[in-house]
């Protein structure tokens, strides 16, 4: 946390050195920059200052805030790679709280110093944050691996195998399945492999969201007729990351694709990720949908 502290403190001292407006000021002018590319504007003595947007040669892009003739203060940088920064700046470097969107989809939201990240949270596309700091060269996540900026494209890891039965239950929040079972697995093939219902429905029925399979002794729950299984409070298994029984408030999830009462949706590769609060805050349901969030009819 001290490079952090160090980071605010260098942003609100170079905030503070920038020059004042002293010149001329206009709402609007467009300037050609020393570096090339264009300026409109606001600008204070014939340089951009206050509000406004550039464009560069190599095809990027800067919009927000100027201070004498340079990007200062919040903004949202377009990169000719396609990467986005959106945060602050100091002196055109990014600098302060700020989120990096990398061309494959990949955000890394955080603390910025000197043009670099400092620590926060990484988040690969269609999958959950996790926290991160980075030492130089590259982030390193929490259990001790680590991923290049702009990150490789992930190797698929063999898939899991379970053996039947239900002594060990994983909930994969990511991967969207339970025992490698996905919402959309058959009657059959849920049966199998986990011998342990307590009761099923017919499809197409007027309760239980159309019929399923379940497993009321170990807390969850296939609703094969709409494509989705249910974790609750109580689940006889673990769920990763792990979620249930943690306030939301420091459940370190990103903000919500979508928010339905107390539910809160999250888009995932399979579908849509579904967390539930109670009246305290904290997380008692997790719904794994096969369906998108918006267009996803939250379970009442």
């Amino acid at each position: 946390m001290r490079l952090v502290a160090i980071a605010v403190l260098a942003l609100s001292a170079s905030a503070a050195a920038q020059p004042a407006c002293t010149g001329e000021r206009r709402a609007n002018e467009t300037l050609a920059l020393d570096a090339g590319g264009s300026y409109t504007g606001a600008t204070c003595g014939r340089l951009p200052h206050g509000e406004g947007s550039a464009q560069y040669p190599d095809g990027s892009v800067y919009e927000g805030e100027w201070r004498g003739g340079t990007p200062h203060g919040t903004g949202r940088k377009t990169f000719a790679s396609g990467a986005v920064y959106q945060g602050t700046f100091v002196q055109a470097r990014r600098e302060g709280r700020g989120q990096h969107t990398y061309p494959n989809g990949d955000i890394f939201s955080g603390t910025f110093a000197d043009d670099a990240p400092v620590e926060g949270r990484f988040t690969r596309a269609g999958r959950l944050p996790r926290p991160v700091r980075w030492n130089g060269e590259q982030f390193v996540l929490t259990d001790g691996t680590s991923s290049t900026t702009p990150p490789p494209a992930p190797v698929p890891a063999p898939p899991r195998v379970f053996a039947p039965g239900c002594g060990t239950l994983l909930a994969d929040l990511n991967a969207g399945t339970m025992n490698g079972l996905a919402p959309t697995a058959t009657r059959d093939a849920i049966k199998t492999q986990l011998p342990c219902s307590t009761g099923e429905s017919a499809e197409g029925g007027p309760t239980n969201y159309g019929g399923g399979v379940y497993f009321l002794n170990h807390g969850f729950y296939f609703y094969t007729h709409r494509d989705f299984l249910e974790v609750r409070r109580g689940f006889a298994g673990t769920t990763q990351p792990a979620l249930l029984g943690r306030p939301l408030a420091s459940s370190g999830l990103p903000p919500p694709t979508r928010t339905d009462g107390n539910a809160r949706l999250f888009s995932m590769r399979y579908g849509c990720l579904r967390v539930e609060t109670d009246e305290a805050g904290v997380i008692h349901e997790l719904g794994l949908h096969a369906t998108p969030c918006g267009t996803l009819v939250v379970p009442r």
